[in-house]
Order: C-alpha cells, then structure tokens, then sequence
C-alpha cells in the first residue's frame, strides 16, 4: 500500500496475507439410538465457537432421536466449518420364552427363549439361549441385539408336588 499525504510525500506499506483454510470438523459419537436413549456427540477439540443445531454451545452435547444433528464450528481466524451427523432410531427387541411352564417335583424343564439374539441373560445365571429351570417361581430373560437394544420377558415355572399314592386294603392273602 502506498500512500502520499497533501505535501507529497510518499511511504509505502507492505503486509503479507495468509489465507487460512477452513475448518473441517468431524462429529463422533453413536448413531443408533434404541427407544429412550441418549446419545453424546463431540467433536475434536481446538476450536473457538461450538454451534450445534440442538442450541448448544460446548465441544460435545447428549441429545435424544433427532434425525440429523449439525455442528457449526469457527477457529482462532475466524474460518467456519461445518458438519453433520445422522441419527437412526431403532425398535428394540422382542423375545418370548418357550418351554413348559408345569413341571413335577424333580423334574426339569428346559425354558428357552427367542432365537436369533448375540447376548442372553437369564435370571438364574445362564448366558445362553436356553436354561433347564427345576425351582417354582418366576424366570427372565433378557435379550441384547446387534444394536445394544434391550428386552426382558418373564415366565412363572410351577413345580407340582409328586403324588404320595397309598396302598389300601389287606396286605396279607391267603395261599
């Protein structure tokens, strides 16, 4: 830049300009979101100005099922970037537990529930899709599926006393 003042002199100005690329901001955090849930997303660290779409204001936020989310992000230059973040709500799962439910006095009866999930867990300690049950009273199941969703089922087992028969009549005959 040069200037001249009224008088004619002259001075000369030189600065250099950097041009400064934009921030580019990644959103991490759990897409997939079962029915209820929460999920936290964040961004990397480093930046001045945080702008979610939700309204707030921090470098990570829990929001609930929305189906997109954007993030707004400005730097020390003042250079803006942008990124955004699809949510999927899923249903969770359904399980049924199968087996008899009425059983006699030392038997076992083998309850199993819906086939098809990665994790059971059973009231009684089992871990798989099936558990042999021998005591009255009520089992659970609970199912986990490729998402992280949940779901429990119970099913009352009743145990029936055995039948103490009795012998009547003469125990002693004759030839």
């Amino acid at each position: 830049l040069t200037v001249t003042d009224v008088n004619g002199c002259r001075n000369t100005a030189l600065t250099s300009i950097r041009l400064q690329p934009d921030p580019i901001p990644e959103i991490v955090g759990d897409p997939i979101l079962c029915p209820g849930e929460q999920t936290t997303l964040s961004t990397t660290l480093g930046y001045d100005v945080f702008t979610w779409s939700t309204g707030e204001n921090t470098s990570s936020i829990l929001t609930g099922f929305l189906p997109e989310v954007g993030l707004e992000v400005q730097d020390t230059f003042g250079c803006v970037g942008f990124d955004t973040i699809q949510l999927n709500a899923v249903e969770n799962p359904v399980v049924v537990i199968a087996g008899q439910l009425d059983i006699c006095d030392g038997e076992g009866a083998i309850l199993q529930a819906t086939e098809g999930f990665p994790t059971y867990q059973w009231s009684n300690g089992s871990d798989s899709l099936s558990t042999i049950a021998r005591v009255d009273g009520i089992y659970t199941v609970t199912v986990t599926d490729l998402n992280g969703c949940q779901a429990s089922t119970s099913s009352n087992l009743r145990v029936n006393p055995n039948p103490k028969p009795e012998i009547q009549g003469a125990t002693n005959i004759c030839e």
